[in-house]
């Protein structure tokens, strides 16, 4: 699953020390098929010692610093396994607290502390090597945010067992099939309700039924029901404890493995950074998931490399890593690989881990002032969205006085991204340029301050008046996402990575936060940009040293975090991965004149219109999404004639603008709720047929693509969805990225429409 990473791993965690190592090296050609590496002289075996390392950066490919030994950590030593870190953090820290679940089990919640966390997760283990599990079995683990599931999984690991983690929501056929696909011994459900669903979609088949004797004689419930709970619920707990031939309880497990403790059998089995930890299915956009398998090694890179400076291990003024007693709020869920290595990470540094959940992000936000925020993109957006939303409340007169100010406050940083070489649009800029940027600078101060009393610090005070960066990550972040929280002084690093590479691979720093940009590689990673068509490695005469023009490509990276493969799949795990370890990312992108990766879109996800161009839809999606008019918006257009777009508008602005009443937007509201897609349809229609709303948006789309030199970038008919894309319709997945197979499969007879009446 491709991710942009932000701290603001989307998803920011990793940093490069300040000395950048390159890769000499000049492969050749390249199947476009992407298939069969060992017959293609890029991915031909290479000897690592053949590399020279160096302190500028070269023009065809990039790297972080690049050494056989990790930097010394400021707590661990060096661990082969990531169930061995908390041991060695409780011996330093152990009163500390590590996880802190406000609301489960109970109302009351429950904290644990570092010595109470390893005590736990040996129990764990011993437990379930007392209920038979070997080094090497798969587990499955079907649990959203919650501290049980994080114990449940070094448990897991602790007993030299493979964690294999999916959401308490994932579809029921998904469920099937990683169990089948894993071949899980046992399963960890959160709740009776999932598991019991579970159990009466596998009894409909005989595959299920067999998958129930199988992988499903053995489960732990983390949160069985108490006695009090409903009818319903006691009946469902009847059938999963009829069903299951060895349920038992979080508890249980526990209580096993103290006992074993107890009488002496302590042995468990060890484990090396080569052995495999964990098989991650990537819920993707496309097809069945396939099967990530991580290393102990892959995730302890993570671990011990992290970082928001460029030292990974920065610590005094100017340090933005995590230290002993710092707040991590997270509200991702754990099976995320962005949210499960943010918590191995400021875990190892002493941090403490604050579960929330969406009812109580905002109270939580105020309650605990966390120095770290963990979240996706489109939590952002609707911090933001509040913001405005609360500002266009205010009179006519507080309202223009806001967007003066507001207005002002984003010139201003904008200008100083230029003066400090951090505007992506305006790299190397000129005189004059600077002239300007400088006076804005100081002329718009006054303003920028003013702007920060009336609104910025309430912003600020919001998120708790504590953060020292808020981190994102699972997809891309919007442009008036960046500009709102860097005018908030809120800090704001977006970076890449996908499940196959643990996640990150680049990120921006707090010393080189170029916005628009996913920064530069992660320490000991390697990176380049290759032709599509040809394979051969793009030479970029652009970077520091020379001018030049820059070219896109496909990014190609090798590190200790990539993967080992995926699992029981060697045919796609060869179409991307190479013997010698380059990993095709899948992803198109270009090297900054000052040396960061900008991302421009999906390789897959390339429209090829009817005259043969080549269009990426993410980098114009995100451009017009940008307005406050559009919520969400897909492209379309494949082997069509022009560009088109499916558009959820944002009908709080709307009702702004005056383009709708708000007795309108009531009533969508309320057809959304109800799930009337029919009645839906017609008001969009109309919509569409409103002179005023069709000029309001596409003059929206004129403003921001107008400008574009390849005229055929320009999308030139829209039709409105009102029913946002959401994972529970299934048109995005968990992290927001949209399922274009999907939308385009539910909305054929309206993309369809789009042509047939320019026809």
């Amino acid at each position: 699953m491709r991710g942009r990473v932000c701290c603001l791993l989307t998803v920011a965690l990793l940093g490069t020390s300040s000395e950048t190592a390159v890769l000499k090296e000049g492969p050749t050609a390249f199947q476009s098929s992407l298939g069969g590496f060992s017959h293609s002289p890029l991915f031909s075996a290479t000897s690592r010692s053949s590399r020279v390392v160096s302190s500028s950066l070269n023009a065809n490919t990039l790297a972080g610093f690049a050494t056989e030994e990790y930097p010394p950590h400021p707590i661990i030593p060096r661990l082969g396994a990531v169930h061995e870190v908390w041991g060695h953090v409780a011996e330093k820290f152990p009163d500390s607290v590590a996880l802190h679940d406000p609301y489960k089990p109970t109302k009351s919640g429950v904290k644990y502390t570092f010595r109470q966390l390893t005590d736990a997760v040996q129990d764990l283990s011993l437990g379930l090597k007392e209920l038979g599990i070997r080094k090497g079995d798969a587990i499955g683990l079907f649990a959203e945010n919650t501290h049980r599931c994080f114990l449940s999984d070094q448990g897991i690991m602790g007993a030299g067992a493979v964690s294999v983690p999916r959401g308490a929501f994932a579809d029921k056929a998904e469920v099937e099939y990683i169990l089948r696909h894993s071949g899980s011994k046992a399963c960890f459900f959160e709740t009776t309700d999932q598991l019991y669903h579970i159990i009466i979609h596998l009894k409909q088949t005989d595959e299920g039924r067999k998958i129930l004797e199988e992988q499903l004689s053995t489960a732990v419930l983390m949160y069985p029901p108490e006695l009090d709970k409903s009818e319903t619920e006691m009946e469902q707990f009847a059938v999963v404890k009829k069903t299951v031939k060895n349920l038992y309880s979080f508890e249980d497990v526990l209580k096993k493995g103290a006992k074993a403790k107890s009488e002496g059998r302590t042995q468990l089995p060890s484990c090396t950074a080569d052995d495999l930890a964990v098989i991650m299915y990537t819920s993707g956009t496309t097809g069945q998931p396939k099967g990530v398998m991580l290393s102990h090694g892959n995730l302890l890179h993570q671990v011990y490399l992290n970082s928001f400076n460029d030292d990974a291990h920065k610590e005094g003024p100017g340090s933005v890593n995590p230290l002993p007693g710092d707040t991590f709020l997270t509200i991702l869920p754990t099976w995320h690989i962005f949210e499960r290595v943010a918590e191995y990470w400021g875990l190892a540094r002493a941090a403490q881990i604050v579960y929330t959940t969406r009812l109580h992000f905002r109270q939580d936000l105020s309650k605990y002032a966390p120095e770290y925020l963990i979240a996706v993109p489109r939590l952002f957006e609707t911090i933001q969205q509040g913001v405005e939303k609360r500002i266009r409340q205010g009179s006519k007169m507080k309202r223009l006085i806001a967007k003066t100010l507001r207005g002002a406050s984003e010139t201003y940083i904008k200008s100083r991204r230029i003066c400090f070489g951090e505007d992506l649009e305006c790299v190397e800029p000129t005189t004059a340029q600077l002239v300007k940027a400088y006076m804005n600078r100081f002329f718009l101060y006054p303003l920028h301050l003013g702007c920060d009393a009336a609104i910025w610090k309430k912003v600020r005070d919001g998120l708790g008046n504590n953060m020292k960066a808020a981190i994102a990550g699972g997809a891309a972040l919007a442009m008036k996402v960046e500009n709102f929280f860097e005018c908030a002084d809120v800090l704001l690093i977006e970076g890449y990575g996908l499940t196959e590479t643990s996640p990150t691979l680049f990120n921006r720093r707090k010393e080189q936060n170029m916005r628009g940009s996913v920064g530069v590689p992660v320490a000991m990673t390697e990176a380049k940009i290759v032709d599509i068509e040809t394979g051969v490695t793009i030479d970029y005469p652009n970077r520091p040293g020379g001018p030049g023009k820059m070219k896109k490509g496909l990014v190609v990276v090798r590190g200790p975090q990539v993967m080992q493969g995926y699992f029981k799949n060697e045919e796609a795990t060869a179409k991307v991965l190479s013997p010698d370890g380059w990993f095709v990312t899948g992803d198109l992108g270009q090297i900054m004149p000052s040396g960061e990766l900008q991302l421009t879109g999906r390789q897959k996800d390339v429209i090829v219109l009817s005259n043969g161009e080549n269009i990426e839809p993410e980098p114009l999606e995100i451009t017009v999404a940008a307005s406050a008019l559009v919520d969400q918006i897909v492209c379309i257009g494949q082997d069509r004639r022009f560009l088109a777009a499916l558009i959820v508008p944002n009908l709080d602005q709307m009702v702004h603008d005056e383009l709708i009443s708000q007795k309108l937007a009531d009533e969508i509201t309320q057809k959304i709720e109800n799930g009337d897609e029919e009645g839906l349809r017609e008001i969009a229609d109309q919509l569409e047929k409103n002179a005023i709303v069709d000029k309001a948006i596409k003059s929206e789309i004129l403003s921001r693509l107008g400008k574009r030199k390849n005229k055929d970038e320009l999308i030139k008919a829209y039709r409105l969805v009102l029913s946002p894309f959401t994972p529970d319709n299934g048109l995005v997945t968990q992290t927001m990225k949209v399922k274009r197979d999907q939308v385009f499969a539910r909305f054929e007879g309206l993309i369809e429409s789009i042509y047939s009446r320019e026809n």
